[in-house]
């Protein structure tokens, strides 16, 4: 400030502080410049070291990368490290046998060793870093966005020292320049990936993929274009997209790209027909959406073709049909409504008839015995002989009848669901059909607990086993029984023997009404049960099946669908399985059970 006779002035004490930060910005300017214009990698990382370098004096810089295969740090720039230590930094360990550097990228943060001498974690390099006028080291990690290990940056002193502020400022920063230099580099090969990821599937994609400019010019079309509408796609190209639409569609094409492009909406679905070039018509439906810049400037449209010709015709057929279905379904609701009442009076009609049926059968066989006794006297063994057959075919007769009215209420009743154990059930039926005394039964080890309604499953396995012991060739035969839960809402049921087997070109006769596999003069049988139990299955949703080789016996295989119980089924319980037991889900072995422990198990 001049004065008459003098000047007075202030001197500042010190700008270092500013001068280093100027320093600091200019050399991070620098380097986002590298990085933002795409220069190699090694250029920015060798920027980012001689910017410590140039602020540091008297240092050395080094960076190392991690490498995760091997839990190592490589050495990367290492341009004023003496060789033997920039050597021995070349594959150091990540941890405490790392030194400074190794810990730094282990703990992800700064490690300081102000001297080599008597620092611990450094004293497997004293010696080397010595020789090599090594003494100090601080070492910041270089992490990602992601916090992952990519690296180190390191300071290296002649002179045991420690950072001032301004060095860890300064280390600081260029390790996260480091660490976006990195990150840029993975992220431009994940997006070429991407890119050569994204080019195969849209190549190979069904559908049509394209892209139009702020116009509507289309701009890209991939080769499901050609291969659905037939025409080219580079006649296709810079072309409005509503042109290649059929003339009565394109208004409303064009509608929805000007409501796409007006921001009135940001995503339409709409359909339109295309004329391909034999004529014909291909209906295709378009989801556009708009694209945008980074500053929210509209500059075209994305979106995706279907062909959805098959649907439309198939619309068009059902909506050709709709009314037809409309008078279909009254009518059958009144076909349904006839039905009901004709099979009530069928049920009526079924009891009566088979009562009225096996009146005068019960009379004739009631004859038969009586005139065998009157006339027993005159009757010689043939007479007698002919006087059974009768009483034998009105024995059939009668089954026959029986048959009929239970094939005819098979499946149409509904019973109540219980809770059934399996053996229990199973040694009841067994106790009805009194086998003789050494015929054999295998039950299950371990019985299932189940939720059914008990009767119908009753009635199937009663009619099996009853099977079973029926046409077996010797009295001291055996029965399997077996019982899983598929865990698929269904029971696995097997009932197996050791019998005569059926060869299998009857397998699907068995179950054919009024079909037997032995004559009736030889077995009083009247071909009714297997039909009963096929048809009571698959009144159920299950379904039954047999193998069998002929010696060997045969299985019969059936499911029966899960039902929860009645009392339960408002709170969505289900009994718990039987103590000692798997219970539901349970795969079940076999043991044997004699007809003797059946008869005694006390529920006769």
């Amino acid at each position: 400030f001049p004065l008459p006779d003098r000047c007075m002035g202030v001197a500042f004490d010190n700008i270092t502080d500013r001068k280093r930060s100027e320093r600091l910005l200019l050399a991070q300017k620098q380097i986002l410049e590298a990085i933002a214009t795409g220069n190699e990698l090694d250029d920015v990382l060798r920027a980012v070291v001689d910017a410590i370098e140039s602020q540091v004096p008297e240092s050395m810089g080094s960076l190392l990368l991690y490498e995760a295969e091997s839990h190592t740090l490589r050495r990367k720039m290492t341009p004023n490290v003496p060789d033997e230590f920039a050597r021995a930094l070349d594959g150091l360990p990540v941890g405490a046998a790392g030194g400074a550097c190794g810990m730094a990228v282990y703990e992800l943060k700064p490690v300081i060793v102000e001297d080599f001498a008597t620092d611990p974690l450094c004293r497997d390099f004293v010696e080397m870093a010595s020789r090599n006028g090594i003494r100090a080291c601080w070492s910041y990690p270089i992490i990602s966005r992601d916090r992952r290990a990519l690296g180190s940056l390191a300071v290296y002193s002649p002179a045991p020292r420690s950072p001032d502020p301004h060095h860890l400022q300064l280390l600081s920063a260029l390790t996260q320049l480091a660490a976006i230099a990195l990150d840029r580099q993975q992220s431009e090969r994940e997006l070429a990936r991407s890119e050569r990821l994204y080019r195969t599937v849209v190549n190979r994609v069904q559908e049509v993929i394209f892209r139009t400019d702020r116009y509507g010019n289309l701009t890209f079309l991939n080769p499901a274009w050609q291969e659905i509408v037939g025409y080219p796609i580079d006649t296709s190209l810079n072309r409005p997209i509503w042109e290649l639409v059929y003339e009565s569609d394109r208004s409303a094409c064009r509608a929805a790209f000007e409501a796409i492009a007006g921001g009135e909406l940001d995503e339409v679905q709409i359909e339109f027909r295309v004329m391909k070039p034999d004529n014909s018509f291909c209906w295709l439906e378009m989801d556009i959406q708009a694209s945008r810049s980074g500053s929210d400037r509209f500059i075209g449209t994305l979106g995706t073709l279907f062909d959805v010709t098959e649907r439309k015709q198939s619309e068009a057929t059902l909506q050709a049909r709709a009314d037809e279905l409309v008078s279909i379904n009254t009518m059958l609701l009144q076909t349904t409504s006839l039905l009901e009442q004709r099979n009530r009076e069928l049920d009526q009609f079924a009891y009566v008839t088979s009562h009225d049926l096996k009146a005068p059968l019960r009379a004739i066989a009631n004859l038969s015995q009586w005139l065998e006794e009157d006339l027993d006297e005159y009757l010689d063994d043939d007479t007698r002989h002919q006087m059974d057959l009768m009483r034998g075919r009105v024995q059939r007769m009668e089954g026959l009848i029986n048959g009929l009215l239970q094939y005819s209420r098979a499946g149409r009743t509904a019973a109540p669901v219980e809770t059934v154990e399996t053996n229990e059930l199973l040694h009841e039926i067994i106790d009805l059909v009194a086998p003789a005394s050494e015929f054999r039964f295998e039950l299950p080890e371990r019985p299932l607990t189940l939720q059914v309604e008990r009767l119908p499953l009753q009635q199937v396995l009663s009619n099996l086993i009853t099977n079973a012991i029926k046409h077996h060739d010797r009295t001291d035969g055996c029965v399997r029984i077996e019982a899983r839960d598929r865990g698929d809402g269904f029971y696995e049921f097997r009932v197996g023997d050791d019998g005569p087997g059926i060869a299998p070109d009857y397998f699907e006769k068995i179950f054919t009404i009024f079909q037997t596999l032995t004559a009736r003069d030889k077995a009083e049988n009247t071909g009714i049960g297997l039909s009963i139990v096929k048809k009571l299955v698959e009144s159920k949703g299950g379904a039954i099946a047999v193998s069998s080789e002929l010696g060997r016996g045969a299985t019969f295989t059936f499911t029966w669908p899960h039902q929860p119980a009645e009392k339960d089924a408002d709170r969505g319980l289900l009994p718990e399985p039987l103590p000692g037991g798997r219970g539901i889900g349970g795969v079940n072995s076999a043991t044997n059970i004699s007809v003797e422990d059946c008869r005694s198990y006390g529920r006769v």
